[in-house]
Parts: C-alpha cells; structure tokens; sequence
C-alpha cells in the first residue's frame, strides 16, 4: 500500500489539479493527500507546486494507527469486541 502525505498549501484546489495533471494519485478526499511511496516523486510535487505558484506550508506523512492496521486484517470495521 502506497504511503499517504498531506500537503497544506495556499490553493489546495490549484495544487490538485496540478499533481492530477501530471500523474499524482491522490485522494479522494477534502485535503490534500498524494499516495506514493518513492521520497522522489514527492520532491516532484513539491518542486511542480512551487513553479506553479502555490506556497507549501507542511508536508507530512499520514501514519496509520496500530487500530487501522487490525481492523484492516480482521475487516471488523464498527464492531464492538
């Protein structure tokens, strides 16, 4: 599963169309989440979001919690133990 980083910027919709335009997969998702696991890729969308004139404020991975991991092994999603 790709690793997932929230990127915080000055025009979320901007960037978004940017990353998609150019290949990014993203989420679909109010925020600005681009999944990929290659450290490079994402110094690409860094680089392609300030060419474009949209400012970055963080970037950061989204780590899942040791509950998300079980829950996608058990797929008991909502149950109560």
């Amino acid at each position: 599963e790709d690793e997932k980083y929230l990127f915080e910027t000055s025009d979320d919709v901007t960037a978004k169309r940017i990353l998609m335009f150019n290949g990014f997969n993203l989420d679909d998702d109010k925020k600005l989440i681009v999944n990929d696991n290659d450290k490079v890729n994402i110094a690409t969308a860094i680089r392609l979001l300030v060419e474009n004139d949209v400012d970055i404020y963080q970037v950061r991975m989204i780590r899942r919690s040791l509950e998300d991991v079980f829950l996608d092994m058990t797929g008991r999603e909502g149950s109560v133990l």
